[in-house]
């Protein structure tokens, strides 16, 4: 791990070669401090550095209030682990981490936001924090084949409870309730288009994790939900194992 100057890429140019030949073992890691505050910018950078000091990857700072981290932590099967590593590291920080989609460089990208232990009794509970907090996993399922909600929920009730959706005008409703730590939706079903209650849902939860399923896997269709904010997607009937990839991904999942 090397410290970069946003301004000079000569360091970023010497890592192309190494990130083109394994870009799905990279990940771009956005690092937000709620405050702009320099010294703890500069306090997170050498815990990071020192942290990671074995691995590929180059950390920045566009900002007093941003850092941007390029590391090459290998496959990931389960990104809690990455969540409870860097709270290890910023014992003052409390950390909120989230997957973001596949960028268009094709490298996953982490959005890591730090918040000062002292700062958190004025901020209002997330629902990603309720999340957090909850001892039992929630799913839901928003789809109106019966086939298909019968077969997944047998395969995630062994993780959690589920709740079944089969009209696109209640999830937003049902979203707001039971708050899903996966919520698994599909594109084309009663009511609501899937797609078009993207964007409603991410403005209630940022961080909501959306896999849209689909018999109708187009490459336009992916290409849509991916844009605007969905995780994933599943085609249907949805693989048992493409399933459990997602789930062990979801860093609020126990």
């Amino acid at each position: 791990m090397i410290l970069a100057d946003k301004n000079k890429d000569t360091k970023l140019a010497s890592l192309i070669p190494a990130i083109r030949r394994s870009i799905s073992d990279w990940f771009l890691v956005n690092i937000n401090l709620l405050k702009q505050n320099k010294d703890i910018k500069n306090d997170v950078i050498q815990k990071l550095l020192k942290t990671y000091k074995h691995k590929e990857g180059l950390i920045y700072a566009v900002s007093d209030k941003k850092i941007v981290m390029i590391i090459h932590f290998g496959t990931v099967h389960n990104f809690a682990y990455i969540k409870k590593e860097i709270e290890g590291v910023l014992p003052e920080q409390n950390c909120r981490v989230s997957l973001k989609p596949v960028n268009e460089v094709g490298m996953k990208e982490i959005q890591l936001d730090l918040i000062v232990k002292d700062e958190l009794v004025n901020l209002k509970e997330t629902k990603f924090e309720q999340r957090e907090k909850r001892v039992q996993n929630v799913f839901i399922i928003a789809d109106d084949e019966p086939l298909v909600c019968k077969t997944m929920s047998r395969l995630l009730g062994i993780s959690g409870d589920v709740i079944e959706v089969n009209n696109g005008d209640n999830v937003l409703k049902f979203y707001h309730e039971h708050n899903p730590d996966i919520l698994f939706l599909d594109i084309h079903m009663p009511g609501r288009n899937g797609l078009d209650l993207i964007n409603e849902i991410l403005e209630i939860d940022p961080d909501a994790y959306i896999i849209i399923l689909s018999a109708d896997s187009s490459a336009d269709n992916v290409v849509k939900a991916i844009n605007k904010g969905a995780i994933g997607f599943l085609s249907k009937p949805p693989a048992k194992d493409r399933m459990q990839q997602y789930i062990n991904q979801c860093i609020t999942i126990r």
